[in-house]
């Protein structure tokens, strides 16, 4: 524990990448640790200044820290983590913390339980909140989160991706705020997308986005692929993806340069749900080319894929997405938009 309103200052404030190990490395056995109000610096390439190593750590709590990198903004930038979970982990809390300008805020590779990330903000790094699926033999994977709740998280002006998902199962995610998602990337190889679910093989379940602002993206706000559909590539359809269902919820996605929602509703994805939010000021050059809409653009594979339900949304204006030569946000595919919400005015 450090001194209360960040008196406490961990690693070297100087620019000069060095080669040198974690600030903290947690071991197995690390049960039950907690750090809390200190402020933390790293100029350490690869090496997370947060690391976990050596086998299964649970219950760690993350309160107060506030932790700065160098990069990807920085020149010469370092590719390091604020915080990599490389071991199986359980019953973790990140609250009222932030981790600004490394390679990946939050690295998650490896299968983790009960993760709660809570009032804390990812500030121009390379991507905010990463979970990455890997497969350390072969045909056995590993890098889900099967339990997480993110409340209140704010990410700002992250190069690819706000947060970014190859394995989650039962996820809430509450009240993010999600804005210029690849606006200080020299250019876009990697999505510059608010919140990209792009799952990959395994069988997942229940993801729940509520009450989120994704706002002024380089391309897509919100983009949904479940990997390893028949136009998919051979290795994806190797090792599939599934997911019983999404739900978009009470949420406000406007002013991106690509289409608000990109939804690859191939049939390994179940039921979308998009209900309640507002959909509008969205372009419709995004991810992928072709007739793509700029309010939910979903782009089947085949004739068979299922059809979103995206009743009771604001696309913008009163005359609804389905309308030619409207101001309205768009929908295309398979996608059910009516009845949609429109703004009524009377005198009181």
């Amino acid at each position: 524990e450090g001194a209360p309103g960040g008196g406490t200052e961990i690693g070297p404030l100087g620019t000069s990448v060095v080669v040198a190990g974690s600030l903290f490395t947690l071991e197995a056995g690390a049960d039950g640790t907690e750090l809390k109000n200190l402020e933390l610096h790293s100029a350490a390439q690869v090496q997370p200044t947060i690391a976990t190593t050596g086998g299964e750590i649970d219950n760690v709590t993350i309160r107060g820290v506030h932790q700065v990198g160098l990069g990807p903004s920085h020149n010469p930038s370092t590719i390091a983590s604020g915080l990599e979970l490389g071991v199986p982990t359980d019953g973790w809390v990140v609250a009222d913390s932030s981790f600004d300008s490394n390679y990946m805020g939050i690295l998650v590779d490896n299968d983790t339980t009960d993760l709660a990330i809570v009032g804390s903000s990812f500030t121009r790094d390379r991507n905010g909140f990463y979970v990455e699926r890997r497969e350390p033999t072969a045909g056995s994977f590993i890098g889900e989160v099967d339990g997480l709740t993110m409340v209140d998280d704010e990410f700002i002006e992250n190069q690819y991706r706000g947060m970014y998902f190859e394995g989650l199962s039962n996820a809430e995610i509450i009240g993010a705020t999600v804005l210029l998602a690849g606006a200080t990337a020299p250019a876009h190889p990697f999505g510059a997308r608010g919140i990209s679910f792009n799952l990959k093989a395994g069988d997942y379940e229940n993801i729940k986005v509520i009450a989120a602002e994704v706002a002024e993206s380089e391309n897509e706000g919100i983009s949904v692929q479940v990997r390893g559909s028949a136009g998919d590539s051979s290795a994806y359809q190797l090792h599939p993806a599934t997911l019983d269902r999404i739900e978009i919820t009470e949420s406000t996605v406007i002013d991106n340069d690509g289409p608000g929602i990109v939804i690859e509703n191939s049939t390994q994805l179940g039921t979308t749900t998009i209900g309640d939010s507002r959909i509008l000021g969205n372009a419709r050059d995004g991810i992928p080319t072709g007739d793509t809409a700029s309010g939910i653009d979903a782009w089947d594979e085949r004739d068979s894929a299922p059809t979103v339900n995206a009743a009771n949304n604001w696309f913008g204006c009163n005359a609804g997405p389905l309308a030619a030569g409207s101001d309205c946000d768009t929908v295309n595919g398979p996608v059910h938009a009516a009845p949609w919400l429109v703004m009524t005015a009377a005198p009181e």
